[in-house]
């Protein structure tokens, strides 16, 4: 999907998403980092799913829109855990061996991009720190996290320096520094009082 969209001229983050009251948050890293892990905890505490993996962005003048994507999260082994979190969800297994939970409501077709998480668990943290980072920085670490990796087009080369600036001028992008998390609710509801 994130090549047929990158072929399309779509701008696509390497993202699971989930919203609240109509504002999304962006979860972006790359894969093993957590991403669809901490969808899967913000949707216990109340969140809706957007989308997994694959998140289609698009800028305005003013402000970014996310748009609905995959309509099931895909959690490895050491998750499945959060199945229990989630009982309302139907589940299935994955070709590659991932349980694919699914949320009863569809994703929205469109919300306000209201922030961009870039999670990184540390083992020394003993409490959730954020910090926003912006410009240069805040670009680089969005491009490391490609959802495809290696291409090489000037095309879509173009297309991200294109689409990343506005992105990170327009939409907070904070490095949440977490401590390992217990997949339960009490870490579903610190990660909600955290980023709403």
């Amino acid at each position: 999907m994130a090549a047929v969209l990158t072929a399309r001229d779509e701008t696509v983050l390497h993202a699971s998403a989930v919203a609240k009251n109509g504002r999304a948050i962006a979860i972006v890293g790359n894969s093993g980092s957590g991403k669809s892990t901490l969808a899967a905890l913000l949707a216990a505490s109340g969140a809706d799913l957007v989308a997994d993996d694959v998140l289609r962005v698009t800028s305005g003048s003013t402000e970014v829109h996310c748009h609905g994507g995959t309509s099931r999260l895909r959690l490895r082994a050491n998750a499945r855990v959060l199945r229990e979190l989630l009982p309302e969800w139907s589940t299935a297994e994955t070709s590659d061996g991932r349980l694919a939970l699914a949320p009863p409501v569809a994703p929205p077709p469109q919300l306000t991009l209201a922030s961009i998480v870039l999670p990184l668990f540390d083992p020394a943290c003993t409490a959730p720190q954020l910090h926003r980072v912006r410009g240069v920085e805040a670009f680089a670490r969005l491009w490391a996290a490609p959802r495809i990796s290696g291409w090489q087009d000037p095309r879509v080369l173009s297309l991200f320096h294109r689409d990343l600036p506005a992105l990170v001028r327009l939409v907070p992008v904070v490095l949440a520094r977490l401590p390992r998390l217990d997949l339960n609710r009490e870490s579903a509801r610190t990660l909600s009082s955290l980023f709403w």
